[in-house]
């Protein structure tokens, strides 16, 4: 009759030597896990080996190295995340403790940087990383139905309202992450058509001047096809970047001729995702071809 008893193994990590305890017989590789052996010869059963004179089981090769990682599922090879290495001890009966190497997520995103630092997905993204500031190259022209910038226009002279120079980069209408609706005329609280900018002049061209060099990806711009007075989506978008001093990129260009820019329902407004090779940017530069009167009223960059 063999006794069994359940034995803590100390120092065992991941071996699983719960130790069943055997009675010292049957020399051979006869004896269980947990039984005790002799230092100097092998009489553990097949996938256990003798160690400190007892016998654990085989987990790994000695010494092997394997990736891990101790972060959330979803976020494993996410943005700058990154798997470590564990490694097996000499004997083979257990994980070396720690996961060596590994990049886990970030507290939150460092927009300093240009990759995905936390791990969701998306690096610097704009609602914790700032959009930017803005110039237009053509003065909007809405008459009394839009305002353009109003934020900026306070701080200059003192007025919401169509003022300041057009040169002068500053947050405003366009970032401030309130939409009009399909409607685009209609007051939401602060005049007709309040959140919109528009142009019937020219091929205007907004450049956004990141707060910090950064990746991007991704430009959302907030359009209207509302075809009412003259409002349509423009024909083509270009899209040019730079980062310093550098001369700017060649355009990309978003048009309605090949889809590359999605077609807006009549009567709507939407949000356009522009996407682009994944690039480190200081200035990114929009020029729109217009059809009629081009309205804007957001412009978001990831």
């Amino acid at each position: 009759m063999v006794a069994l008893g359940l034995v803590t193994g100390i120092g065992c990590h991941e071996s699983r030597d719960h130790v069943l305890r055997g009675n010292g017989s049957g020399l051979g590789g006869t004896l269980v896990i947990g039984a005790l052996c002799p230092q100097d010869m092998e009489t553990c059963v097949a996938g256990a080996t003798c160690v400190g004179g007892t016998c654990r089981e085989i987990v790994c090769t000695p010494n092997q190295q394997s990736p891990c990682w101790e972060g959330e599922v979803g976020q494993r090879g996410v943005g700058l995340c990154s798997d470590g290495t564990r490694r097996c001890d000499p004997t083979g009966t257990y994980w070396l403790e720690g996961c060596q190497g590994q990049r886990l997520p970030a507290a939150a995103e460092a927009c300093a940087t240009a990759g995905d630092d936390d791990c969701d997905g998306v690096a610097n993204p704009s609602d914790r990383c700032g959009t930017g500031v803005y110039a237009f190259s053509v003065a909007p022209g809405c008459g009394a139905w839009c305002y353009y910038d109003e934020a900026h226009n306070q701080t200059l002279v003192g007025s919401p309202f169509k003022a300041g120079p057009l040169g002068t980069f500053a947050a405003g209408q366009l970032v401030d992450g309130k939409r009009g609706g399909n409607a685009w005329a209609q007051d939401h609280g602060f005049g007709p058509a309040h959140e919109w900018v528009g142009w019937i002049q020219g091929e205007p061209t907004i450049t956004l001047r990141m707060p910090r060099a950064r990746e991007v990806q991704r430009i959302t711009v907030g359009l209207s096809n509302a075809d009412q007075g003259g409002v349509t989506q423009p024909s083509v978008i270009a899209v040019e970047t730079r980062l310093g001093d550098e001369e700017w990129s060649a355009p990309t260009l978003f048009a309605l001729g090949d889809g590359s820019q999605p077609l807006i329902p009549i009567g709507e407004r939407d949000d356009l995702p522009l996407h682009l090779e994944p690039k480190v940017v200081s200035e990114l530069r929009l020029t729109f071809t217009r059809t009629g009167w081009l309205m804007i009223d957001e412009i978001e960059v990831d």
